[in-house]
């Protein structure tokens, strides 16, 4: 199969052979850092030093604005923590390319295909084509938390932790009934809701990763995309 005609973004969304049809949208994108308040920036990728990561997060403007929306609805000692956003094809790679190398590192014995399908359960196939890009290239994705004065709430995985219990709602499902699965629920229950109001939507493999706009919200929501990839900033 040509690669190029394969959209796959993180964890389990959908691969797409034929890609929605990307409506013409010119919306800059632009920076998150000081844009509102009650979204501050960490820019994981960049603190963890991938090739081509930026110290600062992007989206674009449009997606900015319902993400302001989003954190407005917060409580008042609460923000968003956005820990990605427009990601360029180089850092898109290197995280390809990474975690290629760490899962043939644990499984000598996989096949190229085999690989290759597992690869692409956690990372979108790198793309320089911007009819049919990876999600974050469009920067119609973000990938973010909810944080008070004192650290980050609980989700009850890191970020980027590839386990069944990032599933967004994994420990509702699965609940032990303690105060700690019962905090996480909680957690993760808020940031969907505000998400949600805001018209986001959640890949329910990662409690972190919300879409809007891109080709991949389009077939879930049954509306057209908006935005096309963006190579460079």
């Amino acid at each position: 199969m040509d690669n190029n005609n394969i959209i796959v973004t993180n964890s389990n969304e959908a691969k797409l052979d034929s890609p929605p049809q990307i409506e013409k949208n010119g919306e800059k994108i632009i920076s998150l850092t000081d844009f509102f308040p009650k979204i501050k920036v960490y820019s994981v990728y960049f603190k963890q030093g991938i090739p081509g990561a930026l110290p600062d997060c992007y989206l674009r403007k449009g997606i900015a604005k319902r993400l302001q929306q989003a954190a407005s609805l917060l409580p008042v000692d609460l923000h968003l923590v956005v820990l990605d956003g427009w990601r360029s094809y180089e850092v898109q790679l290197s995280l390809y390319k990474e975690t290629e190398k760490n899962i043939a590192e644990k499984n000598p014995a996989i096949s190229q295909e085999e690989l290759s399908l597992q690869v692409q359960r956690f990372v979108a196939l790198p793309s320089q084509d911007i009819n049919k890009p990876a999600n974050h290239l469009t920067g119609g994705t973000v990938d973010l938390t909810i944080a008070n004065k004192d650290g980050w709430l609980d989700m009850g995985t890191d970020f980027d932790e590839f386990i069944d219990q990032a599933g967004t709602h994994w420990f509702a499902k699965n609940s032990q009934g303690t105060d700690k699965d019962e905090e996480i629920i909680k957690n993760r229950t808020l940031l969907l809701e505000c998400m949600e109001k805001a018209d986001f939507n959640n890949d329910p493999e990662e409690w972190w990763h919300y879409n809007y706009g891109n080709p991949v919200w389009a077939s879930d929501t049954g509306k057209k995309a908006c935005y096309k990839g963006v190579l460079n900033l």
